[in-house]
C-alpha cells in the first residue's frame, strides 16, 4: 500500500474536490439572516409612500365636504336674519268718568269743607249739610261733621260724612269704629285695606267693604276721617279719586 492511500485512510476524510455548480442552474436557497434584502426594504417605503399619500388625499377630501355642510347649514348666500325685537310697552289707561249733571254751589266755610269737592267721578254735588257730633256713634268727640249728597245722570245716590277731630290718634280711633258699624251692617261685605298717601308718607288707613249692591269706604287722612256709602262697585274708585 502506498503512503498516500495509507495517509487517506489514516484521516477518515475524503480529497475529493467540492462539486463546481453547473453553469446556468440555479443557486441554492442561502439561509434567511433575519434582515430584508435591498430590494424588499424599497418595496416596503413605495407602499408606505403611496399609503400615506391616499391618506392625505382622504383627510383633504373628508374637511371639504363637512365644510359644504356647515356652509349649507349656516344658509349659504342667504341674506341674513334680523334679530326680532319686542316693541316697548304701552299703557292704555281709560279716561276717568265725568258728571253729566252740573253740580249746586257751595258757600264758603271751615277749612274741612272748603276742600270738598263738588264733583268726583260721574256724581256731582246735590245738598250738603252740618251735622252736630254724636248723630252717628263714630262721629262723637268729633270738631266738626258734615255730610254731603253726590248724584250722577242715573239718579244715583252717594253719601259722604266728612269729619274733622283734634289729633290723627283720634281721627284713626274714629276711622277703626265707623268701620267696625259698617262690618255689623254688611257682615257678608268683602273687605280692601288700602294706605292713605301723601307723597310717600302714610297718613292713614282705608277700607272698602262692597255688599250687595251697597259699599262703604272709610278711610282717615291725618286729622280728617271720611266715609263715603253708595254702589258697591264705585265706593272704592271713590276714595282713590277723593281730594282728601
Amino acid at each position: 500500500m502506498s503512503d498516500e492511500t495509507q495517509h487517506g485512510q489514516t484521516t477518515g476524510r475524503s480529497t475529493e474536490s467540492p462539486a463546481e455548480p453547473t453553469p446556468g442552474a440555479p443557486a441554492e436557497p442561502t439561509a434567511r439572516t433575519g434582515r430584508r434584502t435591498q430590494p424588499e426594504a424599497d418595496g416596503a417605503s413605495a407602499r408606505r409612500g403611496r399609503r400615506a399619500w391616499w391618506i392625505a388625499a382622504g383627510l383633504v377630501v373628508l374637511l371639504v365636504v363637512v365644510g359644504g355642510v356647515v356652509w349649507a347649514v349656516a344658509g349659504g348666500d342667504e341674506e341674513p336674519v334680523a334679530e326680532p325685537t319686542t316693541p316697548p310697552a304701552v299703557t292704555i289707561t281709560n279716561p276717568l268718568p265725568t258728571p253729566e249733571v252740573s253740580p249746586v254751589a257751595k258757600e264758603p266755610g271751615t277749612p274741612l269743607y272748603d276742600l270738598m269737592p263738588t264733583t268726583v267721578l260721574q256724581f256731582a254735588l246735590s245738598a250738603t249739610t252740618t251735622e252736630e257730633p254724636g248723630l252717628a256713634p263714630w262721629t262723637d268727640g268729633a270738631l266738626e261733621v258734615h255730610r254731603l249728597a253726590y248724584v250722577d245722570a242715573d239718579g244715583t245716590e252717594l253719601i259722604v260724612v266728612a269729619t274733622q277731630w283734634e289729633t290723627a290718634q283720634e281721627a284713626e280711633t274714629a276711622r277703626a269704629a265707623a268701620d267696625a258699624a259698617v262690618a255689623a251692617e254688611l257682615p257678608d261685605a268683602v273687605a280692601t285695606t288700602d294706605p292713605v298717601l301723601v307723597g310717600e308718607a302714610q297718613t292713614g288707613t282705608a277700607t272698602t267693604r262692597a255688599g250687595d249692591p251697597t259699599g262703604v269706604v272709610t278711610w282717615s287722612n291725618g286729622t280728617a276721617v271720611l266715609r263715603a256709602e253708595g254702589p258697591a262697585d264705585v265706593v272704592r274708585d271713590v276714595f282713590l279719586a277723593f281730594p282728601i
